[in-house]
């Protein structure tokens, strides 16, 4: 799903929500308000996903296009896991944490931005319990 798709998605929900909120308050002055805090807010979380793909160049938004991503590296580790503690009900009483065997594989992806063809690595890892 492209990313306008998303945001008229997420306009057009916010857009209802007002509706119904402003037919239950016929209070004109709290709905403008309650539009421009939900447009506010989806500004600021456009602007934090735009962040995460911006290139280190030229500093556009949305300009990283992922090429590739592989596992460089694979070793043992223990995994923090959270499990239910329940009852002879079966209600959830509780949780415990417990380390469990696990993998972490390291990644490396590759990005290349679509304005002026800079290359970008990162590396990150995921830790997956054997259980």
């Amino acid at each position: 799903m492209s990313r306008t798709k998303k945001a008229g998605i997420f306009f057009a929900v916010m857009a209802i929500l007002m509706i119904v909120l402003g037919v239950n308050d016929r209070d004109a002055e709290f709905l403008t308000t309650g539009i421009g805090i939900c447009v506010v807010i989806g500004l600021i979380a456009y602007y934090l996903q735009g962040r995460k793909k911006r290139c280190p160049s030229c500093k556009k938004l949305f300009a990283l296009q992922k090429v590739e991503e592989k596992v460089v590296s694979e070793e043992e580790v223990y995994v923090l896991m959270n499990n239910n503690v329940r009852n002879k009900d079966g209600e959830i009483t509780g949780t415990v944490e417990q380390r469990v065997p696990g993998i972490r594989r390291t990644f490396d992806e590759e990005f290349v931005c679509k304005h002026c063809g800079e290359h970008v690595h990162r590396t990150f890892y995921k830790d997956i319990p054997k259980i």
